[in-house]
Formats: structure tokens, C-alpha cells, sequence
């Protein structure tokens, strides 16, 4: 799969109401062999359903170190901010930080990598999105469980109450009359 160029991304961006995290590649893109550094803070938009929606809160900081390698840049760094998502176990809303290594080899469009890459990024103009690439490092590092506290209780699986809120008042034992032979079989042991 391949991402689309930086300026349809940006285009959307605005589309949607919000401005794209960019990076300046002006002078970086035709100095072969040279590093330069960013600082950057910024929004970064959610990302979408199938990941299990991320939902940025406010501003996102990034720290990079961009070097060009024969034109590719090799984009490396650092990204912290805040997250809103939702417990996997009671289902509730709940806010947290994060600090996510960035590395991303950027490719320029009019030279992307051989076929043995099936995923890869490029850049075309003087600016270079970064939305895609710190939604990318946050949806990986965050745990497949996503949980409010170790503690979280979760819900009732009868009737649907956050059991981190108290009891729900269902009753804890409920007879299954297809587990009869199971229950006879523990009372002979």
C-alpha cells in the first residue's frame, strides 16, 4: 500500500477543519549526507474505527532528527502527547499520555523503493506530513487491551452495568441447566 503525496493529505486537512503537522523539507531534501533538527508542536487528527479510535487531546510535541541518505530521508525522533480511547473491558472513556519513537525512511515520488517494499511513504514538494506517521507510531504502541486502570472491573455481562461504579445486582450464581452434568461430575470429585 502506498501513501498518497503530502499535498493531498494536506488538502483534506483543511477540508476537515484542521491544519496538518508539516515539516519544512526545503533545504534538507538537496543536502546529501546532512542532519537538521526540528522541534514541532502541533494537532494530529484521530485516527480511524478500524484501529479503535485514537482521539488526539490537544497539542502534540515531536522532536526530530532528519537525515538525508542519497534522498531518501531517514526521519527519527520522538512524539508525546495525550490520548482520549475508550477501556476495552468497562467500555468508558479515559485519557493518557504517551511518548512513541518515530523512525520512518521518507522516500522521494519520483524514486520510491524497489517492489520488495509493499509499504512505503514519499514525499513531493517542500513539505512533508506528519500526521500519518505519528498516528502510525501510536497505533502500535498502544497494547492490544486497552484498559482505564489494571483494576477495571469491567461490565456486567447480564445486564451491562460498569461494575467500577458498584455491584449491579444481578444475581452472582445463574443455574444453566445445559451444565448439569458438569455440576454433578465436580460433586462426585
Amino acid at each position: 500500500m502506498r501513501i498518497p503525496p503530502s499535498s493531498v493529505i494536506i488538502v483534506f486537512a483543511y477540508w476537515k477543519g484542521w491544519k496538518a503537522m508539516e515539516l519544512d523539507i526545503s533545504k534538507i531534501k538537496t543536502a546529501q549526507g546532512q542532519t537538521r533538527s526540528w522541534t514541532l508542536e502541533g494537532t494530529v487528527p484521530d485516527t480511524g474505527e478500524g484501529t479503535g479510535r485514537i482521539t488526539f487531546q490537544g497539542p502534540v510535541q515531536v522532536d526530530l532528527q532528519v537525515e538525508n541518505l542519497a534522498g531518501n530521508l531517514l526521519l527519527k525522533g520522538m512524539a508525546r502527547g495525550r490520548v482520549r480511547q475508550n477501556c476495552d473491558r468497562c467500555l468508558e472513556p479515559y485519557t493518557e499520555e504517551f511518548s512513541v519513537e518515530l523512525e520512518e525512511v521518507i522516500y522521494p515520488e519520483s524514486r520510491p523503493p524497489g517492489d520488495e517494499l509493499d509499504f512505503y511513504r514519499t514525499y513531493q514538494g517542500n513539505f512533508l506530513d506528519l500526521d500519518g506517521i505519528i498516528q502510525d507510531a501510536v497505533v502500535v504502541a498502544n497494547p492490544i487491551t486497552r484498559l482505564c486502570s489494571p483494576q477495571c472491573r469491567g461490565i456486567c455481562s447480564r445486564c451491562g452495568k460498569n461494575l467500577n461504579s458498584g455491584p449491579c445486582g444481578c444475581a452472582e450464581d445463574v443455574y444453566n441447566p445445559r451444565m448439569e452434568v458438569l455440576r454433578k461430575l465436580l460433586k462426585e470429585e
